[in-house]
Formats: C-alpha cells, structure tokens, sequence
C-alpha cells in the first residue's frame, strides 16, 4: 500500500486469443473491483493494450483500490503489486511504472516469439525485476494449473486465480482470503466456481508457507 493509503496493483500478461496460455486478465480486475466494492472502497481500472494479428488486446491493466483514488493511471514509480502471468510482460511493467518498495508475483511461464528473436531467458528477467522492486516471488503457475484443471479446455481462469491467490497467501492485498472467495462463489457458475477457488487455494498455500 502507498503512502496515500491507495494499493496500486499491475497485472501483466499475454493478450494473444490464439495462443496458450491466453491469459484473462479482465478476471482479476473483477474479482478485486467488487470486492473493493463490499469492503466500500473507491476502485479505478484502465486497461493498456497492445495491437496483434487478432486486434487490440489488453496486455496489462491499471487497478488502484483505496478511499483516495481518483484517476486510474498509476504514475510511473507508485505500482505496489505487480501480478505477471508472463514474465517479459511483466518485466516491461515494472520497468515503466512500479515503486522500488514494490513486489511482484511472476509466473514462470515464458512466451517464445514465433519468429527469429532473441527472447530474454526467464531467469535472465528474473534477475532484472529483482534489480527493481524489493521483492520478487517466482511462481511456477503452468505447473500448478494441472493440479486444479488437468484439461487445458478447463483451465481458463484458474492460471489468474493462483497466482490472485498467492498474491494474497503473501499478504499483499488490502483483503482477507474468505472475501475474495466469497466473491468468486458469487460471480461464476458453479462449475466453474469450484475450479477458481480451488486455484486460488492453492496459489494461496504456496506463498503462505
């Protein structure tokens, strides 16, 4: 949390609907907008995309939670959590708008250009976001996914609640875990539903250890 009392929070990934894993960004926006709203708490979000072969795609959101919150662009040194389901997108992020008193749960997961580009290696952008931010907790969300959703047809969403999950198994949102699985048993269906909570438990259990 800033100093102004308002929790600045990136998610970064990839946007690409072809590719795997897709990441649905949007999800955690939701989860953390509405249960900002139950706790009754000012919430702004932007979405920054980028172009592909697809169209306009988010590749990363703005989220700021907390009575002081006014405008939903995070200035450039005030991000206080970076959530990367990709680690170059996430590096990228850091880079331009998180604090150097900021953490970042980074999935180890690697997205690797379909063309002849020289792409940092995962340990390589490890090791830069650990030269900006004070805390940086790897996680490797692609093997954990297959605990909750063996079936990548049925894995949509629970990549984003793990590592959701691990943020708040660290301590680093402004809510406790019960509130935000109150809202996931709210907003999706149950089949659904019993999927995401059971990924956040376990992105949970990784980091509270």
């Amino acid at each position: 949390m800033s100093e102004n009392g308002v929790t600045n929070i990136i998610i970064a990934g990839f946007p690409n609907h072809a590719g795997y894993p897709y990441h649905d960004l949007r999800l955690i926006v939701e989860i953390l907008s509405q249960v900002a709203a139950e706790h009754g708490l000012a919430c702004s979000t932007m979405a920054l995309s980028v172009r592909d072969t697809f169209g306009v795609r988010p590749a990363s959101y703005h989220l700021r939670i907390g009575e002081r919150v006014r405008a939903p662009y995070i200035p450039a040194g005030e991000g206080d959590l970076l959530l990367g389901l990709e680690a170059g997108t996430a590096a990228r992020c850091a880079a331009e708008v998180m604090g150097s008193h900021g953490t970042a749960i980074v999935n180890t997961w690697q997205y690797h250009p379909p063309f002849q580009v020289k792409y940092p290696a995962v340990q390589d952008l490890l090791g830069l976001l650990r030269g900006l931010l004070k805390e940086v907790i790897p996680v490797d969300l692609a093997t954990l996914v297959k605990e909750v959703a063996g079936d990548r047809k049925l894995a949509q969403g629970v990549t984003e609640c793990i590592a959701l999950g691990a943020a708040s198994g660290a301590k680093l949102l402004p809510f406790p875990a019960e509130d935000i699985e109150s809202v996931l048993a709210s907003l999706y269906a149950t089949e659904q539903q019993d999927r995401l909570i059971a990924g956040f438990r376990v992105g949970n259990h990784v980091t509270a250890a």
